[in-house]
C-alpha cells in the first residue's frame, strides 16, 4: 500500500507540466507498477561484490533500468570497480525487442572454489561471427576437459546448446571429482503480433548441472557428495508502442519456472523453487520508471536436526524503481522496495526500504556517486553450497536483513590510457550468515548471526596502451565482526591485493599473467587459529594454430604455495593443461 501511495505523488508534478495528458500518464505508470518484475535473486543492487564467504549466489535475469553504475570486472574470484572511461549515459529511444546473438556464458560448476581465480579462456573475441566452439584438454592428475557450444542467430529467432564435462583422479588422496552439465536456451520474435503485443518475443532456458566430490578431510573421507541442479523457465516479452512522442513506449516482461537443486552425503537433501517475475518500464523524456514484482515458493525435503522443524519458504519482492537527470551533471536512482519472507526456518517478516543512489559528474571522465541501500538478501542451499562446499546439507536456510547499507566512491579518467576507481562500504546486517566447524569435523554448520558490521575499502586502476595491451592492479580491504565483540568473522581476509596483466602479439599469441594476495584468515570465532596467508600466481596462453583451431595452456599456482581456503582442506598445487578449440 505504501509503493502504491508514493508514485501518484511523483506523478502529480508530472501532470501539471503537461496538462491535457494527466490522465494517460496516471495509467500507464499505474499499469507499470501493477505489472510484474523480473528480480534478482538476491534483490542487493551492488557495484561490487564483498568476498564469496559472504556473498550468496546471484542470478541476473532481469530486464535491466537504463542506469549509471561504475562498472565491474572480475579477478581471481572477486568482483573489483574497474575504471573505464566515465561518461553519460543516453536514452535509448528504440527498445523494440528482438532476438540477442546468443553467446556462450559460465556455467554453474558448484565444486570449484569461490576463491579459486576465474579467467577466461577466450581471451579476446573472435574477428568472424560463430555459430559453434568446442574444447578439449587434458591436465595433471588426469584431469580431461571437454567444453562446447553450437548456436544460431537472425532477424527472428536465436537459440543455443551447450555441454560440458571434467573429471579428475585428484590431487591428494580421496580427492577425486568429476562434473558435467548441459543447457540450452532461445528467443523467438512473433512476425504478427497484435497491437498490444507488437514484436512479442517468447524465450525459455533449460539447464542441468551434475558434480561429485568426497570430504576429503573429514571422518568419512570415501564418502561421496553428490550435487545436481535443473532449471527451466518460459518468458514473453513485448512493448505497446505509445503514440505520444513524451513517451517512450510501455515494455512488458513474465518470467514463469521451476528449479530444483539436490545435495546427497549420507542423507538427500534437496530445494525446489518455483517462481514467476515480471517487469513493466517507460520513460517520459528525461524519466525512466519501472515496477517489478518476484514471487517465489520453495519447498525443502531435508532432515532437520532437532529441534529445527523446516517449512515452506517464501519470498515476494514488489519494487519500484526511478531514474533521473536533476541537473545536466547530477543524476539520481531511486527506488521503493517492500519485501515479505520467510526461510526454511524462523517466522515470516516485512520490510520496506527506500533507496537512493545519486551519481554527480565532476568533469569529463570523473564521476562521484553516494548510494543508501538498505535490502533483503536470499540465501538457498545451492548458494550456500557454492561458498562452502564442505558443509552440512541439513543447514538449515534463512534470508539476510540488511537494514542499512552504505556506499561513497569515485572513478576517474587520469590521462588518456589510465583511469582509476575507489569505493567505501559500510553494512549492518542481521541473520548474517557464517560457518561453524564443530568438534573439528571438517564439516561446516550454518550458523546466522545479528548486529554484524561490515567495512569494505576498494581501490583500482588500470592501464590499456592499446587493444594489445591491459595491466589491472586492485586492494581490498575488509573487517566483519559482531556488536560488542572485537573479534573477527572467520575465513575473512582483512586484506588482498592483486593484479592482472594482458597482451596480445601481433603472432597470434594472447598471455593473460595473474598474481594476488590474500591475507591470512581467522578459522574460529574466538581469534585465535589462523589459515595462513598465500600467494597465488597462474599464467594462461592462447595461440591461433590455424584458421578456426587455436591452442590453449594454463598454469595454475605457478609457485607451488601449500595453502588452505577451509581448515583441514588444502588446495591445489602446481597444475597444468593443455588443450585446443576449434570454431566455426
Amino acid at each position: 500500500m505504501t509503493t502504491m501511495c508514493f508514485i501518484p505523488t511523483g506523478i502529480g508534478k508530472l501532470a501539471v507540466q503537461l496538462k491535457q495528458k494527466r490522465k494517460i500518464l496516471f495509467m500507464v505508470v499505474l499499469l507499470s507498477c501493477r505489472s510484474f518484475a523480473q528480480e534478482k535473486k538476491e534483490a542487493i543492487p551492488q557495484r561490487d561484490v564483498a568476498l564469496p564467504s559472504q556473498e550468496a549466489v546471484q542470478e541476473k535475469t532481469e530486464t535491466p533500468l537504463p542506469k549509471i553504475d561504475l562498472p565491474e570486472f572480475v579477478i581471481t574470484g572477486q568482483e573489483q570497480i574497474s575504471a573505464p572511461t566515465v561518461k553519460k549515459e543516453s536514452f535509448d529511444e528504440e527498445k523494440i525487442y528482438s532476438p540477442e546473438k546468443p553467446v556462450a556464458g559460465s556455467r554453474k560448476l558448484f565444486i570449484g572454489s569461490e576463491f579459486e581465480p576465474k579467467q577466461s579462456k577466450s581471451f579476446v573475441p573472435q574477428p568472424q561471427p560463430l555459430n559453434g566452439k568446442v574444447f578439449a584438454g587434458i591436465g595433471f592428475y588426469t584431469t580431461p576437459v571437454l567444453d562446447g557450444w553450437f548456436g544460431q542467430h537472425d532477424q527472428m529467432n536465436s537459440y543455443m546448446l551447450n555441454g560440458y564435462y571434467q573429471q579428475s583422479n585428484g590431487y591428494v588422496p580421496n580427492g577425486d571429482w568429476w562434473k558435467g552439465g548441459f543447457g540450452t536456451q532461445g528467443k523467438y520474435v512473433m512476425p504478427d503480433s497484435s497491437t498490444f503485443l507488437p514484436y512479442m518475443q517468447i524465450s525459455g532456458t533449460m539447464q542441468y548441472d551434475r558434480d561429485a566430490y568426497k570430504a576429503f578431510a573429514s571422518p568419512s573421507p570415501n564418502r561421496l557428495r553428490d550435487l545436481s541442479y535443473f532449471h527451466t523457465s518460459l518468458g514473453l516479452g513485448s512493448r505497446y508502442a505509445l503514440p505520444y512522442r513524451s513517451l517512450n513506449g510501455f515494455d512488458y516482461t513474465g518470467v514463469v519456472g521451476f528449479s530444483r537443486y539436490s545435495a546427497k552425503d549420507s542423507i538427500i537433501s534437496a530445494e525446489r523453487d518455483f517462481f514467476l517475475s515480471g517487469t513493466a518500464s517507460t520513460q517520459f523524456g528525461e524519466f525512466v520508471l519501472r515496477g517489478q514484482m518476484d514471487y517465489r515458493i520453495t519447498s525443502y525435503d531435508v532432515a532437520a536436526p532437532p529441534p529445527l522443524s523446516y517449512q515452506t519458504g517464501q519470498w515476494f519482492v514488489l519494487r519500484l524503481d526511478g531514474r533521473t537527470m536533476l541537473l545536466s551533471n547530477l543524476q539520481v536512482n531511486f527506488s521503493l522496495r517492500q519485501y515479505l519472507y520467510r526461510g526454511a526456518v524462523g517466522a515470516a517478516a516485512g520490510r520496506l526500504f527506500p533507496q537512493v543512489d545519486v551519481q554527480y559528474f565532476l568533469l569529463e571522465g570523473i564521476s562521484a556517486f553516494v548510494q543508501f541501500s538498505p535490502a533483503v538478501q536470499r540465501n538457498t542451499l545451492a548458494g550456500t553450497v557454492q561458498k562452502n562446499k564442505y558443509i552440512t546439507f541439513s543447514s538449515p536456510m534463512a534470508h539476510t536483513d540488511i537494514p542499512v547499507e552504505i556506499a561513497t566512491g569515485m572513478e576517474a579518467k587520469l590521462a588518456e590510457r589510465w583511469t582509476a576507481a575507489g569505493k567505501f562500504r559500510y553494512r549492518l546486517m542481521n541473520n548474517y550468515q557464517t560457518f561453524l566447524d564443530s568438534n573439528d569435523a571438517k564439516l561446516w554448520e550454518v550458523l546466522y548471526l545479528s548486529g554484524v558490521r561490515s567495512t569494505v575499502f576498494d581501490v583500482s586502476i588500470a592501464y590499456r596502451s592499446d587493444d594489445r595491451t591491459t595491466i589491472k592492479a586492485y586492494l581490498k580491504t575488509m573487517r566483519e565482526e559482531q556488536k560488542d565483540s572485537s573479534h573477527s568473522m572467520p575465513y575473512v581476509p582483512a586484506l588482498s591485493f592483486g593484479t592482472v596483466a594482458y597482451h596480445a602479439f601481433e603472432m597470434g599469441l594472447n598471455v593473460e599473467v595473474t598474481a594476488e594476495y590474500i591475507g591470512s584468515r581467522y578459522t574460529n570465532f574466538a581469534s585465535t587459529h589462523k589459515n595462513a596467508a598465500y600467494v597465488y600466481t597462474g599464467i594462461k596462453v592462447d595461440m591461433l594454430l590455424f584458421d578456426r583451431i587455436r591452442a590453449y595452456g594454463e598454469l595454475g599456482n605457478a609457485l607451488s604455495q601449500k595453502y588452505y581456503l577451509w581448515n583441514g582442506y588444502q588446495e591445489r598445487t602446481l597444475y597444468l593443461m593443455l588443450g585446443a578449440s576449434y570454431s566455426w
